[in-house]
């Protein structure tokens, strides 16, 4: 059975494989990325001790909280739009939160 842990590394790889293989044409390169770089990606997740993975998720999640924070605020300024307030979207202390969504 699977830890949750690595279930989540797993998850994340296969988001990371989507946009590998949205973006790489190559009848050559896709090919020995499914059959050799992906299987190994997953075997090592699966062999790598879970404390390990944890910390690399942490750090992974470390680094990527202030986009998501910031695509946070953007979604709640424009709910908050939608239902009647001031336009605050325009201000430009706002305007860097959009800068990604």
């Amino acid at each position: 059975m699977v830890s949750e842990i690595k279930t989540l590394a797993l998850e994340m790889l296969n988001m990371v494989d989507l946009i590998v293989q949205q973006n790489v044409g190559s009848p050559i390169i896709l090919p020995l990325y499914k059959k050799l770089v992906l299987p190994f990606l997953r075997n090592k997740i699966l062999t790598t001790d879970d404390k390990l993975i944890k910390e690399n998720l942490q750090a992974s999640y470390d680094k990527l909280r202030p986009f998501f924070e910031k695509k946070q605020t953007k979604d709640m300024i424009d709910e908050g739009e939608k239902l009647g307030s001031p336009k605050i979207s325009n201000l430009s202390v706002f305007k860097e939160v959009s800068e990604y969504f």
